[in-house]
């Protein structure tokens, strides 16, 4: 499989890289070619010195509408200010049979910590995931890995005992989504719900946020726990 990851060369995007090169081929996206094959180049480095043989996939990089032009799915491992450009960017190079895959959250400052800032559309209160949809329209929709510690998960070795809130309208995208979660060791996809869904789920992050600046929580994430 190829998967795109959009402004691929931040912390999330080293390590969903990271994760999935042991078996699919990653092509790292960025604003310009040059940074984005750097970091590629970087990541690869990493992803052979740990998997050693058993790595089959590979890793790449280029601008963000080439990645997403060929990738069967697409992840927007981007903050939320540089959201907008990077769909302008790559709009018309997508098609109704790739996934894209949304981490994106809306958030501002407040005191020290962080407030969710959901979209407001027509008077409606919506996720940004629901607005993308709105937006691409043929393209399916899933909103997924809001709520993990990207520090650890950038360390191939570290043990992610966390679950992952997975929302989408789509049967078989989510299916999709479901079974790249599953290839990460320890990590539980959950499904929650249709896409309406996100809105709590991009609200977890800033909680977490919230969670390591005034209760020193570090690489936290969360567990539904039975």
């Amino acid at each position: 499989m190829k998967i795109a990851l959009l402004g691929g060369t931040g912390d999330m995007g080293e390590g969903l890289a990271l994760r999935w090169a042991k078996n699919h081929e990653i092509i790292i996206g960025s604003r310009e070619a040059a940074k984005g094959a750097r970091a590629a180049a970087d990541y690869l480095a990493k992803a052979k010195t740990f998997y050693g043989d058993s790595m089959k996939g590979t890793i790449r990089g280029t601008a963000n509408p080439d990645a997403a032009a060929e990738a069967d799915v697409i992840v927007l491992t981007i903050p939320h200010e540089f959201a907008a450009s990077t769909i302008t960017s790559i709009k018309d190079r997508l098609k109704p049979s790739q996934i894209l895959v949304s981490p994106v959250v809306p958030m501002v400052k407040a005191d020290k910590g962080m407030i969710y800032s959901p979209i407001i559309k027509d008077g409606k209160v919506m996720s940004y995931a629901e607005a993308l949809a709105e937006e691409l329209k043929d393209i399916p929709v899933v909103a997924a890995y809001h709520a993990i510690s990207a520090k650890k998960l950038a360390n191939p070795a570290a043990i992610l005992n966390y679950d992952v809130p997975i929302a989408g309208d789509d049967e078989k995208a989510v299916d999709v989504v479901i079974k790249l979660t599953q290839e990460i060791p320890n990590l539980r996809p959950v499904y929650v719900g249709p896409l309406k869904v996100a809105l709590m789920i991009e609200s977890l992050t800033p909680l977490i946020i919230n969670a390591a600046i005034f209760s020193k929580i570090k690489d936290a994430s969360i567990a539904f726990v039975q």
